[in-house]
C-alpha cells in the first residue's frame, strides 16, 4: 500500500483530498 502525506492549509480541501486517495485505496496522513 501507498502512503501519502498531504500539506495543505485549507482543512476542507485537505479533507476532500484525503477522502478521494482513501478511497482509491491510499494511505492518507495529513499535515
Amino acid at each position: 500500500m501507498f502512503q501519502i502525506l498531504i500539506v495543505e492549509d485549507d482543512k476542507e480541501l485537505s479533507q476532500l483530498f484525503q477522502k478521494v486517495l482513501e478511497k482509491n485505496g491510499y494511505q492518507v496522513k495529513s499535515a
